[in-house]
């Protein structure tokens, strides 16, 4: 992913399309958890789509003109990577912080997580996503009816790796 492309944040919409393609070819199988509440359910699969699974990081992209100003941008770096974080300067906005990890060699996300959070006169929402390149996709959310409606909710995908399978 370069940064340096003409989008003025790391555009979050390719890079979302380029992992759900490295993952559909690589075919691993993933074990995929998804809790509602107290139920929870698991299940390893090998045809998952990607596309659909990282479409809340797509979602999660800053690149419209009308938000350009309203992220403040705070760059930090090690020897070896730049960690990128974006905050929202706007009450309003869903999207309100996201961290980027770039590895320096090539500026390749290695991970990122997301907040994004809502308020209005039906609904309080949150949600935390984090996401690392090797398939690790966890989402924590939380939707709340004033009262009337409270569910939280997770999904966790973890590619099995099955060199490690003996």
């Amino acid at each position: 992913m370069d940064v340096n492309s003409s989008k003025h944040f790391f555009d979050l919409k390719a890079y979302a399309k380029a992992q759900a393609k490295v993952h559909s070819k690589q075919g691993m199988p993933v074990i995929k958890k998804v809790t509602k509440g107290e139920k929870s359910e698991s299940a390893t699969l090998t045809n998952l789509n990607w596309e659909q699974e990282l479409e809340p990081i797509a979602e999660s992209d800053l690149n419209r003109p009308s938000w350009k100003l309203h992220y403040d941008v705070d760059t930090t770096q090690t020897e070896d990577a730049y960690t990128i974080t974006y905050t929202s300067n706007k009450e309003d906005l869903v999207v309100k912080r996201i961290v980027i990890s770039l590895r320096k060699a090539d500026y390749y996300c290695t991970s990122l997580s997301i907040e994004k959070s809502s308020t209005n006169f039906l609904y309080t929402s949150w949600q935390k996503i984090y996401y690392t390149d090797n398939g690790q996709l966890n989402i924590y959310g939380n939707l709340n009816m004033h009262n009337w409606i409270n569910n939280n909710y997770a999904t966790e995908l973890t590619v099995v790796n099955t060199s490690e399978i003996q």
